[in-house]
């Protein structure tokens, strides 16, 4: 049986879907569960009950994947192998990573590392927080680099830097000149916010909610540029870890305003962010030095991108929209 026909199938299990096993692997749903069909034909037992919503893995299904997963990782770690010889002696390392931590959180990770380890074939992806959980199950990525990580049984987290919210504002608006204003004050704000469904959004709702809060929602998006944008343009103003709109601030498109509570404390509200990797994996001696660097520089003060640097990169960061 081809190689590619076991992967598709680990993936299915391991995603719990036909769909997203099917996107990663570049084929259409039907052509997975087609790829399925001829395993249990060959095999003459059932693996998948797709009679149920979700679909259940029987036991037959259980034990096959098991010993596949393995012969898929074995293959995966041989080409690799031949890869690194073959292109670079220092071999290869894949990091996926939301956008929002692209080219302004890990620029001088990405270049120290280059700089150290010329030899490694570095690449770095940026996608949507879910497609990063997915590429690292699938074995597609080393790492994983995302916000409000979760581990389980098959992934470990990494813990890398908390980011401190903050409002963004429109220089226009009548929020501008403050330095820092009080939670409460936005009660009643047309805030531009992250799509509901979006884990992001799911904590700025409940801090709101802790602080007696209750914004209008005036528009949402699923990314932070788009966010960022209508700000700008001044649809409402918005909460984003401050990290993020360093560059906006600097070209003075967007002021950034410092929370406090009712005695003028600071708040302490922020968006944690971590490494994934297979918990099943050996980490490589690349994916050691990339770690290291990450956490040499999670408390590194942000600072304004040269204009080169935001219009795109060698390693897959192009200015694309910054997802949450």
């Amino acid at each position: 049986m081809h190689l590619k026909s076991l992967k598709v199938f680990c993936d299915i299990i391991r995603l719990g879907s036909f769909s997203k096993a099917a996107a990663l692997n570049g084929v259409s749903q039907p052509s997975a569960s087609q790829l399925v069909n001829h395993l249990e034909d060959r095999l003459g037992v059932e693996l998948i009950d797709r009679s149920r919503r979700p679909f259940r893995v029987t036991e037959a299904g259980k034990a096959y994947y098991e010993g596949c997963r393995d012969l898929v990782q074995r293959y995966e770690s041989l080409e690799g192998l031949v890869r690194g010889l073959q292109q670079s002696p220092g071999g290869r390392l894949r990091v996926a990573a939301i956008y929002s931590v692209g080219l302004g959180q890990i620029h001088r990770v990405v270049e120290e590392f280059h700089t150290k380890w010329p030899n490694v074939e570095l690449r770095i992806d940026y996608m949507h927080p879910d497609q990063v959980r997915a590429a690292v199950l699938a074995g597609e990525a080393d790492l994983g680099v995302t916000s409000f990580p979760e581990a389980d049984r098959q992934i470990s987290v990494t813990p890398w830097r908390d980011e401190a919210f903050a409002l963004a504002v429109n220089p226009d608006h009548a929020l501008a000149s403050a330095r820092q204003i009080a939670v409460q004050t936005l009660d009643g704000e047309r805030m531009v916010m992250p799509q509901a469904g979006l884990r992001v959004r799911d904590e700025i709702d409940r801090w709101l909610a802790s602080h007696r809060v209750t914004a209008k929602v005036a528009a949402e998006f699923d990314n932070l540029e788009f966010v960022k944008r209508a700000i700008e343009v001044g649809e409402g103003i918005g909460l984003l870890p401050g990290q993020t709109f360093v560059n906006e601030t600097f070209a003075g498109t967007l002021v950034r305003i410092d929370l406090v509570d009712e005695a003028g404390r600071p708040e302490t509200f922020v968006r944690p962010l971590g490494v994934l990797r297979r918990r099943d994996d050996e980490v490589s001696q690349a994916a050691e030095n990339f770690l290291q660097l990450l956490d040499r520089h999670a408390n590194d003060s942000p600072e304004p991108l040269p204009r080169a640097a935001t219009a795109g990169s060698k390693d897959g960061g192009a200015a694309q929209a910054a997802t949450v």
